[in-house]
């Protein structure tokens, strides 16, 4: 401005830089989000629709509900859906909602949580809209806290309404409760009670089932209200043990609600589960429990109920050489939780059958350990080689079964171990000899196969041998699964030829249509030195696939005479004054927290141990038959060892002075505890939960009454809850446990409309109970500002002014101008006062065009002037008379230059001046006479003349 602006003006200067500081304010301001608070009157509406069962035949008319809303929304107004169970799903986001196809989304119809389908409706409900939420229920809420939310919500400017939803019932009976001491003593009768609740008179068959066996069963007369039905009961052996009651209704509605169960625990000296698939190898173990007065149960892996319920009836879990693949998946997932959040012990001895060798990798066994199955990176382990060969059993679940089969087969090879699958396709691999680094990627290379069906195995055999025969791998395998149907006469010649160089072939038939076709795949395995196996059981294939990769892949088994090291002091070796020799055990690594009590000579772990969460493992990498323990169970003390490492892994001595007791209701589980005196005035009391989902939870119990701890926890779901307590004083710590069973969810506890809470949570949210699709929009919603952005105004602003802002500094406009626009607008918005029209015609233009030229023809040619050198639209003015000073142009100068001298003038201009005519005085003052003739302007003096002429 202060460089810029100095030809204009004052005046034009200081408006043309308020326009310019205006345009930067409107930029500016634009770039910054400016906006105004202002008061808003359109809405926005979220139904919050409840679809638990107790809601589930009025889903139709929610729908209804929601288009009738639908169909009333004014314009500018915002409407969504959201529904609700156990859980809250958007079902339609908050927008202008016209129809409503009905509900899309699936939720838990086994609860109501309306906190959550109101905490979900909140977030969705969209900023700058007066805020409203209308619920659809029958206000059964057994989940969350309804009321406080709706509070919240009402605090934050959003009004809840409730539409009440009435559900036709019928005649129900349900088992209320059964209530049995959850503690008690050894050889101690009781009584247990079976609480049904009825609303009408009806009958009943009665069931009771103590531990899954039956224990009574009667028929009952059943009467409106509470019923109690009580039976005495015989003392119960040591450990948990549990009860569940079944009724069966002449009348009744739902059937979810029939059944009901209790938890107790009868105190006793602990007890040890040994699970081995033979007794001999369990045998020295067994008879060093029995010694040191541990009672001990040994069960086969396929006599072992896999519920966390049976495995709580053992204080520790010991394994004996048992792989597993032995082992229910259930059982094995279960040993994570009855360590690490039960508190209970196991125990992991090892055998060829055990630890990696056992496919312990990747799973929850694993996990539980103190060891991982990762081998050590060193030269002198042996290493496998193995080709998988998989035909097509022409059946898409026997396929997929074979693809699980040999995934699980790469699953339990190592890292130093390799792999080739082939799909029987006439030497072809999909999975190239490989190391079994990356299992993820041979995995999916397997799942994409699609497995041909030969008519010889001869090239798929030939070329297994060629990719193994060049490894360095002290183990060569081929295992080939087929249906025997391809035979080739040359089978024996090339399974020897195979064997002779240093594979061996182990066959699985299966899928066979003859004895000839499961003979061909047996006389493979007998000519290439392996074993053969009869698939007939389809599903058998993976165990199979394992059990053989095991046999051959020992690579993990290290043998050779050797004394452990013992790396520290433990009470696992108490009673040993020497460590005797070993001769082999299966190598693996430690874990990081892991105890390495012993170690091999080349530093693998054979006695680890650590604190797994509550409770503890150990692993012993040896076994226990004296298949390499020869001379440590000859050795002093030795008998002793297998109780040393049991005991270690017990759980702290409960001497039953907690009294616990745990119930639920509303979808929480509650646990009261009693301490006693010893413990102090304020002793710490945790309860360690773990639910039917095998999620664990802690809870800190706070003190009610002296003496006296309670505390809550989520039960939401159906199924057995194992609670652990652990009281600590001053000087010494009491533990204890026990459970509880929720048989149906609180969804089908409680039945009608509970309208008291309906009005109480349309209360609290600000509303108010409401009836039809009217109440959605009604105009009494607490008045809200919202911010109106003005960048989009502040943006055109700068638009219309950045001409504004160029027209004041370039262009000129004289008054004359503006009287010319002026009348220029008057002109052509009021007609002439002579009454001529506004537009000549064409013709009369033409006349007055031939008119004006035939004048010009004849007008004498002394009268003709040179033009002026004014701007064309100038008005012509009369030339001033010759002042002093000012000399005269003689008119023979005017005359001089012949007309011809200018070809391209017209005849009415006049001709050029002489260079000698030399005007005394600029030109602007030079005589307008007709006969002057001034210097031709250049275009630089003829605009520096009009800008003098502004100034």
């Amino acid at each position: 401005w202060l460089n810029g602006y100095v030809n204009l003006s004052t005046r034009r200067s200081r408006i043309a830089l308020a326009a310019r500081l205006a345009l930067l304010a409107a930029v500016i301001l634009g770039l910054a989000g400016a906006s105004l608070n202002l008061p808003q009157t359109r809405e926005a509406v979220v139904v919050v629709a409840d679809l638990s069962a107790s809601d589930s035949s009025a889903q139709s008319s929610m729908q209804g509900f929601i288009n009738a809303v639908a169909r009333r929304r004014p314009d500018g107004n915002e409407l969504g859906v959201v529904s609700v169970g156990r859980d809250a799903r958007v079902e339609q986001p908050p927008s202008p909602l016209t129809t409503f196809d009905g509900f899309q989304t699936t939720v838990d119809r086994n609860s109501t949580n309306l906190d959550g389908g109101l905490s979900l409706a909140g977030a969705i409900l969209p900023d700058g809209y007066r805020r409203r939420i209308t619920i659809l229920t029958d206000g059964q809420q057994n989940v969350g806290e309804a009321l406080a939310t709706a509070r919240l919500e009402r605090s934050i400017g959003v009004r809840v309404d409730v539409l009440p939803i009435h559900v036709a019932g019928g005649p129900e009976v349900l088992v209320d409760s059964v209530t049995m001491p959850s503690q008690l003593r050894p050889q101690e009768r009781f009584s247990i009670d079976v609480a049904v609740r009825s609303t009408v008179n009806t009958t009943t068959d009665l069931v009771l089932y103590r531990d899954h066996s039956l224990a009574i069963s009667r028929r009952e007369v059943v009467r409106a209200g509470e019923n109690h039905y009580v039976f005495a009961q015989p003392p119960l052996s040591p450990g948990t043990h549990t009860y569940l009651a079944q009724i069966d209704p002449a009348l009744d509605t739902e059937r979810e609600n029939n059944q009901g169960s209790a938890f107790t625990l009868v105190a006793s000296a602990p007890r040890v589960l040994v699970i081995s698939p033979g007794r001999a190898e369990a045998a020295n173990v067994l008879a060093s429990l029995y010694s040191t007065g541990i009672k001990a149960d040994f069960a086969y892996p396929q006599n072992v109920i896999p519920t966390l319920s049976f495995l709580q009836r053992y204080a520790a879990v010991v394994l004996v050489d048992t792989p597993v693949d032995a082992l229910d998946p259930d059982l094995v997932s279960e040993l994570v939780p009855y360590v690490r959040d039960l508190g209970h012990g196991l125990v992991v001895i090892g055998g060829r059958e055990s630890y990696g060798m056992g496919g312990y990798g990747q799973t929850a066994l694993e996990q539980a350990l103190p060891v991982k199955m990762d081998l050590p990176k060193r030269k002198d382990l042996p290493s496998a080689a193995v080709v998988l060969i998989i035909e097509n059993l022409e059946s898409d679940a026997q396929v997929n079964i074979s693809k699980q089969a040999g995934k699980g087969v790469v699953g339990l090879l190592t890292q130093q171990d390799q792999i080739a699958v082939s799909d029987a396709t006439g030497g072809q691999f999909v999975v190239p000899l490989q190391h079994a680094t990356n299992k993820a990627a041979i995995d999916h290379e397997i799942d994409q196969m699609q497995p041909g069906d030969p008519i010889s195995y001869v090239a798929d055999l030939q070329a297994a041998y060629q990719t193994l025969r060049n490894t360095r791998a002290r183990v060569k395998h081929i295992i080939l699964l087929g249906d025997g149907d391809a035979e080739d006469p040359a089978y024996q010649h090339v399974a020897k030829a195979i064997r002779a160089g240093g594979v061996t072939i182990s066959t699985v038939a299966t899928n066979g249509l003859g004895f000839n076709d499961f003979q061909t795949i047996q006389n493979i395995a007998k000519w290439g030195g392996g074993r053969y196996y009869r698939g007939d059981n389809t599903s058998a294939i993976p165990s199979i696939f394992l059990h053989e990769a095991r046999t051959v892949a020992r690579s993990g088994i290290v043998e050779g005479k050797f004394y452990p090291q013992e790396l520290s002091a433990s009470p696992l070796l108490t009673g040993i004054s020497a460590v005797p020799p070993l001769t082999g055990y299966v190598a693996t690594t430690p874990k990081p927290t892991g105890e390495m009590v012993l170690v091999s000579k080349k530093l693998d772990p054979v006695l680890a141990a650590w604190q797994f969460g509550l409770g503890r493992s150990v692993a012993w990498t040896s076994d226990a038959a004296g298949l390499w323990t020869a001379d440590w169970l000859q050795a002093p003390g030795a008998n002793r060892f297998w109780a040393n490492l049991v005991s270690w892994t017990l759980p702290a001595a409960q001497g039953g002075k907690l009294f616990i007791n745990a119930d639920s209701s509303g979808g929480q589980g509650h646990v009261s505890v009693d301490t006693p005196p010893s413990l102090g005035a304020n002793p710490g009391v945790t309860a360690h939960i773990l639910g039917p989902d095998l999620r664990a939870a802690t809870v800190q119990l706070q003190p009610s009454a002296p003496g006296h701890f309670t505390g809550s926890f989520l039960a939401n779901t159906e199924g057995p809850y194992f609670i652990s307590v652990d009281a600590r004083g001053a000087s010494h710590s009491e533990a204890g446990e026990t459970g509880l069973d929720v048989p149906y969810s609180a969804e089908y506890r409680t039945t009608g409309t509970d309208l008291p809470f309906i009005r109480a949570l349309a209360s609290a949210g600000g509303g108010s109970v409401v009836s039809g699709p009217d109440s959605a929009w009604q105009d009494n919603l607490a008045s809200v500002n919202a911010r109106q952005s003005l960048a989009a105004w502040l943006w055109l602003l700068a638009l219309l002014l950045l001409p504004i802002d160029i027209g004041i500094r370039r262009l000129v406009v004289t008054r004359a101008d503006l009287a010319a626009i002026r009348d220029a607008i008057a002109g052509f918005r009021r007609p002439s006062l002579s009454g001529a029209p506004l537009f000549a015609p064409l013709g009369t233009l033409l006349r007055q065009r031939a008119e004006r030229a035939q004048s010009i023809r004849e007008r004498p040619a002394s009268s003709t002037v040179r033009p002026s050198l004014r701007p064309a639209t100038a008005s012509p003015q009369k030339a001033p008379p010759n002042g002093p000073g000012r000399p005269k142009v003689p008119k023979q100068a005017a005359r001089s230059t012949p007309a011809s001298s200018a070809p391209n003038t017209p005849a009415t201009t006049a001709p050029a001046k002489p260079a000698s005519a030399a005007p005394t005085a600029p030109a602007r003052t030079a005589p307008a006479t007709r006969s002057a003739e001034p210097e031709p302007a250049s275009t630089a003096s003829r605009l520096l003349a009009a800008k003098r002429r502004r100034q």
